[in-house]
């Protein structure tokens, strides 16, 4: 949600909001799922104003205003806990210029469902959020490293899922299956990347007792924080778990 700068006074409060404008400030973000550590991207306009997080239950809601309009929540200063500051906005000649942001997500946050906010403090304190419906939009903060189990019968199945990952190289690949099961994990970021790891002779695969472990190697290409579309599929195969670990993160030095 953006919002117009209005010229208007608070009675008996002394403060004056600045002139009205034919443009409109606010965040907008594209990833809307990231682990922790990964990075927040989007764009958005408001020049050096903060941008915070807070978890989505205790952020602050917008209400119905006027015959349409959408009023934004205040606060008399810069929020503190439970916001978390992500970052500003870079400072720009035209506070309404479009430009893009990158935000990292602290490791330290809990996983769950979150809110982003633009503080802006020349459109009465308000806060900001994103989202273009009265009721907003959430972030899902997810734990890392990813790791999907799959219980599976003795037919033919396809499983379809997220893994959502930080920018950096891809450092882990692997299937674990039943031994003697044929089954294949192909993940991609549409119109960008793609991996595959598999039982029937494209990965290295070893037997380890009752399992068969393939690993899939690879070039540490660096990847964007994205969340991943996986595929698996079982083609064959007894009754049993089946296991994906994917991991994406800074090569290992030396």
């Amino acid at each position: 949600m953006a919002r117009k700068l209005v010229l208007f006074a608070l009675a008996g409060a002394g403060l004056l909001v600045a002139p009205a404008a034919s443009a409109d400030v606010g965040v907008n973000p594209t990833t809307k799922v990231v682990p922790l550590g990964g990075v927040i991207r989007g764009w958005g306009d408001g020049s050096g104003m903060a941008v915070y997080l807070v978890p989505a239950a205790a952020g602050p809601k917008r209400h119905s205003c006027g015959a349409n309009g959408i009023c934004e929540p205040t606060a008399g200063r810069p929020p503190g806990k439970p916001f978390i500051l992500l970052g500003h906005l870079r400072r720009t000649t035209n506070i309404y210029a479009r430009q893009s942001f990158s935000f990292a997500v602290s490791p330290r946050l809990s996983p769950g469902l979150y809110r982003m906010y633009l503080y802006c403090r020349p459109c009465g304190n308000s806060l900001i959020q994103s989202g273009g419906r009265l009721e907003g939009e959430t972030i899902r903060i997810t734990a890392r490293p990813e790791t999907h189990h799959f219980r599976v019968q003795s037919a033919p199945g396809r499983f379809r899922f997220l893994v959502s990952e930080p920018a950096g190289v891809i450092l882990l690949l692997r299937l674990t299956v039943p031994h003697g099961t044929h089954a294949t994990a192909t993940g991609r970021i549409p119109h960008l990347a793609g991996v595959q790891v598999s039982t029937d002779g494209l990965s290295r695969c070893r037997r380890r007792g009752s399992v068969d472990v393939c690993t899939q190697a690879e070039e540490w290409c660096p990847m964007p924080a994205a969340a991943w579309q996986f595929v698996l599929r079982k083609k064959a195969g007894p009754l049993g778990a089946i296991r994906l670990d994917f991991v994406i993160g800074s090569p290992p030095k030396g």
